[in-house]
């Protein structure tokens, strides 16, 4: 796998454009992939953003806004908030289970794309923090 911790660096010093532009560019490689497994592939991916919303336990507004433009999801801050405490219970820690399994389904390649994005997307408020890689680091199997 790729180096983790300079790539949590990388993410943080990028701007907002450049990271726009590339969870955008992801976004749609992510919900083609995951329909290569025979299921819904913006479903997979709302659950993934979720995950990757909630890996410190909190749904930011940087969070939020980021999701807004670059998904083609389209739900409520509440909704969103909603999902993501949802996935923080005891039920989504089997969430967060199922999806490190959906995860190791693809070539280490893609696990690194699909860690990148979460990595990316949780420096919408340009710091990574430690629950955050923590949790994502759980995500590889």
């Amino acid at each position: 796998m790729f180096e983790f911790e300079e790539m949590c660096k990388t993410f943080e010093k990028m701007s907002n454009g450049e990271r726009k532009l590339y969870l955008q560019e992801q976004s749609v490689k992510m919900i083609n992939a995951f329909e290569t497994l025979g299921s819904d592939g913006i479903e997979m991916f709302l659950y993934f953003m979720a995950v990757a919303c909630g890996a410190d336990g909190k749904l930011s507004v940087e969070e939020y806004s980021l999701l807004q433009e670059v998904t083609p999801i389209n739900l409520t801050y509440s909704e969103v908030e909603k999902l993501v405490n949802r996935l923080n219970s005891v039920e989504g820690k089997r969430h967060a289970v199922w999806i490190s399994e959906v995860v190791g389904q693809f070539s280490e390649e893609f696990q690194d794309t699909l860690i990148s994005f979460c990595l990316c997307f949780c420096s919408a408020d340009k710091k990574v923090s430690l629950k955050e890689r923590t949790f994502i680091k759980s995500l590889v199997v």
